[in-house]
């Protein structure tokens, strides 16, 4: 006998959400419709990836853009994100917001911070660290570093570096916002 003689088994798995929890010993295979990986969930709800890694694509959303003291006012200002689950708790975050003066636009102030994806919040007992570059346009470029808190729903605080050190970014610093400025931040957070 041989193996072509045999018909070999398979197990179709299906594509969609989490089932509810299997009976008590029990775990059942499913393959999430967002991330696109093969999860196992067991009798006390636990889902767990089982291996692979994300195949979906970018998602874009608009992170909304705040500050402590008083928000600014985007007026021609654009602001967009994207995000890319890389597994069930993981994520990464990109935005941008281009600033144009003029019209409706109020740098606000105090610290500026941005949202996080909607229903996204920060695991609690560890803070998540990014990168960020500001661009003073025709003058200069600032680096420097994001964070998302423990247990937070926003990237804050948002620092750069310039001969002063390291500052947070807010209505007037590195730069005093003029048309064709960005910010621009990306970071990791391992999600709650």
């Amino acid at each position: 006998m041989k193996a072509s003689d045999n018909a070999f088994p398979s197990i179709l798995i299906t594509e969609g959400t989490e089932p509810s929890a299997p009976a008590a010993g029990k775990q059942r295979l499913y393959i999430d419709s967002t991330t696109h990986v093969l999860m196992l969930t067991n009798s006390s709800g636990t889902e767990t990836a089982v291996g692979g890694t994300s195949t979906a694509a970018w998602t874009a959303y608009t992170p909304s853009w705040t500050a402590v003291t008083t928000n600014p006012t985007l007026g021609s200002s654009t602001i967009s994100g994207r995000y890319l689950l890389t597994g069930t708790k993981t994520g990464i975050v990109r935005i941008t917001a281009a600033i144009t003066t003029g019209g409706a636009w109020n740098a606000g102030s105090g610290e500026y911070k941005f949202s996080l994806p909607a229903g996204w919040t920060a695991l609690t007992g560890l803070s998540s660290w990014g990168v960020t570059h500001i661009l003073d346009s025709g003058t200069a470029h600032y680096s420097g570093s994001c964070q998302v808190q423990s247990g937070a729903t926003v990237i804050h605080p948002i620092l750069a570096a310039d001969a002063s050190g390291s500052r947070v970014v807010a209505n007037t610093v590195p730069v005093t916002w003029a048309t064709g400025d960005t910010i621009d931040v990306e970071i990791v957070v391992e999600l709650a």
